[in-house]
């Protein structure tokens, strides 16, 4: 099992990597950066669920939707499933 602190890297990694991704304009534009990110996304959410297995941390279509239209608002979305789980409990 991983330590928390080990785990919150990972998860400040995995953030840190979906902002960066968000900024490379040719690929968005091109859509590959984009299937990389709703990857990226479902690992941010399965390890948000390790710290925090309660709540609603699906990844759904119109997330997926808004992360299309709007890749550059990651932080925004991020904060949407978080708010969306953490307000279950």
């Amino acid at each position: 099992m991983l330590t928390e602190s080990t785990h919150q890297k990972d998860l400040a990694d995995t953030e840190k990597m979906l902002i960066t991704l968000a900024k490379e304009d040719a690929l968005v534009q091109k859509k590959v950066v984009i299937v990389i990110m709703e990857r990226v996304v479902q690992l941010w959410v399965e390890l948000k669920i390790q710290s925090s297995p309660h709540g609603n941390w699906e990844f759904t279509e119109s997330d997926r939707h808004e992360l299309h239209r709007k890749p550059r608002q990651i932080k925004n979305l991020l904060g949407i499933i978080e708010s969306r789980a953490n307000s279950l409990h």
